[in-house]
């Protein structure tokens, strides 16, 4: 919070990035459940969802791109335009088409321009990530934690609200809505870009932006990374910790249909197991920054790698209230470790390469989890939650064998 009322620079791009995802996800909810209205939802759905995974996916090209970058924040504002100007023609597509002439055409018209937005943000974010770093260099833990936690408030809220509005608002109003709030970043942006260009600096590449170049690139970055065990080791214990949150979910709504907790309905405990996960995380990232001298990563870590085990204890003796308190911990440990593990990995990779490195953590820590909760949701269903449990819990301690081989100073 201090970092947010001292440094207007950073108060204003915070307020910016909560305007785009208030926006983005009030836009996602309405078009998903607009779409559902019709008898090619099947295929719509599937249409949205390729197209928010690609950008996800091509994420580190778009990071080795935006390592070439010069003039960035000049850059940021051309993109920040465009984007507004690509939903305010989805806007106005909406508002033509009338619900009788709503087709599969339209829905994938929208979903490039969805996937060009998409990739354009993951593209500008990694453009502009050395100056934010330079921005918040005195206060990088807290100020991270800040985002993080507040981020987390705005998609709850856009969520919350997102319900409201489908049921008030027109599918083109909203989409006007989004349009609006890229206008407000692009309007924010061009307020600070004053003080933002003081911390721009032209950067020593020369290289030209080839194929070949590229290529080089990503193998130095890829290469840089490697050798940071450490990193390594700890991506791969935030990854599991982030596989069995991921999992608490879907698990917990097979174990409840023959185990229900206390006299609550399945729903409503799923209900009060979601509140408990996104509450442990808003309350660690905000903690983040004033734990850091007095909770020592070592600490945070051996929660984050134990608590997994309670949770899969739970589910093995079919007692949902230690999936809660699990759940609960490794949420909150993994809010207060996040802004600290950024800190560190920034102050150990070069500016040059930052965009990329940024891109291949991101990369893994969304990917990896996102396959593997597929895969043992499968599992779940076809063969059981013990042998789900028998395979994370393998992961579990796999993890702590990884924390126990980090001697790095810096993390511990």
């Amino acid at each position: 919070m201090t970092i947010f009322l001292k440094n207007k620079t950073f108060r204003r791009m915070l307020i910016g990035g909560w305007f785009s995802s208030l926006g983005d996800t009030l836009f996602y909810l309405s078009f998903i459940n607009y779409v559902t209205g019709y008898e090619f939802a099947k295929t719509a759905v599937l249409f949205i969802t390729i197209s928010e995974t690609i950008p996800q996916v091509t994420m580190l090209v778009t990071g080795v791109l935006a390592d070439f970058q010069k003039n960035r924040l000049r850059k940021y504002l051309t993109i920040s335009f465009i984007k507004c100007v690509l939903y305010a023609f989805v806007a106005l597509l909406l508002f033509q088409t009338s619900q009788k002439d709503f087709g599969l055409l339209t829905v994938a018209i929208i979903c490039i321009i969805n996937l060009v937005s998409d990739s354009l943000s993951y593209f500008s974010g990694a453009m502009l990530t050395p100056l934010y770093m330079r921005l918040i260099a005195d206060d990088m833990t807290e100020a991270m934690g800040f985002r993080q936690a507040t981020g987390n408030l705005v998609r709850v809220l856009g969520n919350l609200l997102g319900g409201v509005l489908i049921g008030v608002m027109s599918i083109g109003s909203i989409a006007s809505f989004n349009a609006l709030t890229f206008l407000v970043v692009y309007l924010i942006y061009l307020w600070i870009k004053q003080p933002l260009s003081r911390l721009e600096k032209e950067e020593n590449n020369p290289k030209a932006l080839t194929l070949e170049n590229t290529a080089d690139h990503l193998k130095e970055s890829l290469k840089c990374l490697w050798e940071l065990k450490d990193v390594l080791r700890l991506l791969l214990i935030a990854s599991v910790s982030s596989i069995i949150l991921g999992l608490a979910m879907p698990l917990s709504a097979i174990s409840l249909v023959e185990h229900p907790f206390l006299s609550l309905k399945s729903g409503q405990s799923l209900a009060f197991l979601s509140i408990l996960l996104t509450a442990g995380l808003i309350l660690g990232s905000f903690a983040s920054g004033r734990l850091e001298r007095s909770l020592t990563n070592k600490t945070l870590l051996y929660v984050e790698t134990l608590a997994p085990l309670i949770i899969l204890g739970g589910f093995l003796i079919n007692e949902f209230l230690f999936v809660l308190i699990g759940c609960f911990m490794s949420a909150l440990a993994m809010g207060v470790m996040q802004p600290r593990f950024q800190k560190v990995v920034f102050n150990l990779i070069p500016e040059s390469k930052m965009g990329t490195i940024q891109s291949a953590i991101s990369l893994v820590d969304i990917l990896l989890p996102s396959i593997l909760t597929m895969i043992f949701v499968a599992i779940a269903a076809s063969f059981g939650i013990v042998w789900v449990c028998l395979g994370l819990g393998s992961l579990a301690l796999l993890s702590l064998y990884c924390l126990k081989n980090t001697t790095s100073s810096e993390f511990l």
